[in-house]
């Protein structure tokens, strides 16, 4: 499919506080492979419990094949009103915090038929020997590529399309931020999650992203010996952060304001909406930690039409949790 839309241009550095930003919130990270699902005890639902009454054999075991994955099935909704899920046209659109779109569009294949069940689009046939199933997450989308055999291709090619006021920003973890950074305030609008694949032993895959002009290519390097079937995903998630290196010698060398979005969730799942924040040097490696020991005060904060803003000390593990009423809360 083709659009006359301005490319978004590519920083391949932040500054050198800020190392990168990479949003972890439930169901957005990539899955844990290294678990072994468990049977289901529903005939009418796969192993990870994604509903299957109704659907075709063939796309039964689409899902069977993603199942394979802990936690595919959670966090998946019919509803999911921030994003759009076009299963014919091979499409998720993704309104981020401040109603600019990240679209990611599926390039080549064409799919048979569609079925659909409960937030899962399995798009029969969108390759040889190879399904795709579409997911319709709490906060973004998920584009999973089935590949059944060793006939199947392992390139996937996505256009990605973004709001020319924003930057993409590739990651050390080969995730890519779609945002601004301006003299160390970064505002992030999406995430494409890092790269992950495995195969039905549940071995993880090598697979990388390449990035260029509006294209993003998803390679998987298939071993010897690898049991099919193969699945593969890029994720999109929305953002609604804004990372702040204040000016001087502040206790709190960062600032994390949430938008009125991402404020919600930290209300309703606590330090599950935590981020993952890599500095240059040290810092990074205990931020996560710092945040994830501030549950309860992150889920009572908010009050009153304010949003959250966390003071963040990574070094000696503290945090404030605080509001804001600032541009960035709406």
């Amino acid at each position: 499919m083709s659009h006359a839309l301005p490319r978004p241009r590519v920083l391949t550095a932040f500054t050198a506080a800020l190392a990168s930003i990479v949003l972890v919130s439930s169901g957005m990270a990539a899955p844990n492979a290294a678990a072994d699902p468990s049977s289901p005890e529903d005939p009418n639902s796969s192993r990870a419990g994604i509903p299957t009454a109704g659907l075709g054999k063939q796309s039964t075991k689409a899902i069977e094949a993603i199942s394979i994955v802990p936690g595919i099935g959670e966090n998946v909704s019919a509803n999911a009103d921030n994003v759009k899920v076009d299963s014919q046209e091979q499409k998720v659109t993704i309104k981020a915090s401040d109603a600019s779109v990240v679209t990611l569009d599926r390039r080549g294949g064409s799919a048979s038929r569609v079925e659909s069940s409960d937030g899962n689009h399995i798009l029969l046939g969108s390759g040889e020997n190879a399904d795709t199933v579409i997911q319709s997450l709490d906060g973004g989308g998920r584009i999973i590529e089935v590949m059944h055999s060793a006939d199947s291709p392992t390139s996937f090619e996505y256009d990605l399309r973004v709001d020319p006021t924003l930057d993409v920003i590739p990651q050390s973890d080969g995730s890519l931020v779609i945002g601004t950074e301006n003299d160390g305030i970064l505002e992030i609008e999406a995430v494409i999650g890092a790269p992950w694949a495995v195969d039905a032993d549940a071995h993880p895959i090598p697979v990388s992203y390449k990035y260029s002009d509006g294209l993003l290519v998803m390679e998987v390097s298939v071993p010897d010996g690898a049991a099919f079937p193969i699945v593969a995903d890029p994720t999109v998630s929305a953002g609604g952060f804004k990372a702040v290196m204040p000016s001087g010698n502040s206790m709190y060398p960062l600032y994390v304001y949430l938008n009125k979005a991402r404020t919600a969730d930290a209300e309703d799942v606590g330090a599950a909406i935590c981020i993952g924040i890599a500095f240059v040097p040290v810092v990074g490696a205990v931020a996560a930690a710092v945040c994830g020991l501030h549950n309860a005060a992150i889920r009572a904060t908010s009050r009153y039409g304010y949003c959250q803003l966390w003071k963040i000390d990574p070094v000696n593990r503290r945090m404030i949790v605080s509001l804001h009423k600032t541009s960035w809360c709406k």
